[in-house]
């Protein structure tokens, strides 16, 4: 979800979206202050690092992100959150509103063959539980996969459980999911992705709805 302090709603808007600069300056320099997640989210943010007087700080994790929405008077300007997470804060914030919605779909399965998930006896290794990749996960495949699942806090986690030989698949965003494709290949295991979860979301809603709903 992302968000916005009052008052700075055009500015922060373009920065968050990655724009390159506002169409007027204002007659004195005015610096904004973005906090953004690591991973997908974080590519709505790139155009902004580029503009004067703006400085994006990267978090992992959600706690930084769930300190800051809850204060009135915070230090940043923008702030980019999954969207369960900024859901539930915007529902009790004073000094943010909702500015936009960003989508982008990034998260596959990968493992060594087609609807391995269906095999009795398989594991796969998941992350996100409570966030996004798991809602999606939960949403559209989760009630086919026969695998056992194991649930790590991140997806490096998840990547390095199946690199080590303890889960037959993950689910993985991109770019870890061709890393992770990459890796294996060197180490003699022929992975690839079984699972575009973003076709399972557009096969599941039944329409042109190409992306959930990120941040």
């Amino acid at each position: 979800m992302h968000v916005r302090k009052i008052g700075k709603l055009l500015t922060a808007a373009a920065l968050a979206l990655g724009l390159a600069a506002c169409s007027s300056q204002p007659a004195e320099p005015v610096s904004y202050n973005v906090l953004c997640p690591t991973g997908a989210p974080a590519l709505a943010t790139l155009g902004a690092q580029d503009v004067e007087n703006t400085t994006v700080t990267y978090t992992d994790g959600t706690d930084a992100l769930t300190a800051e929405l809850a204060k009135k008077d915070g230090e940043y300007d923008v702030i980019v959150a999954p969207v369960n997470l900024g859901a539930k804060i915007y529902e009790k914030a004073d000094a943010y509103q909702l500015e936009a919605v960003v989508t982008w779909g990034n998260l596959y399965i990968v493992g060594t063959e087609e609807k391995e998930w269906e095999q009795e006896g398989r594991t796969i290794a998941l992350f996100g539980e409570n966030a996004v990749p798991g809602l999606v996960y939960n949403d559209v495949l989760a009630s086919d996969v026969k695998a056992a699942p194991t649930w790590y806090n991140a997806v490096s986690d998840a990547q390095q459980a199946l690199l080590a030989g303890k889960a037959d698949m993950a689910l993985l965003a991109q770019p870890a999911a061709a890393a992770t494709i990459a890796k294996a290949k060197e180490n003699g295991t022929d992975l690839k992705v079984i699972a575009n979860l973003q076709e399972l979301w557009t096969a599941k809603q039944g329409d042109d709805e190409t992306g959930y709903p990120q941040a």
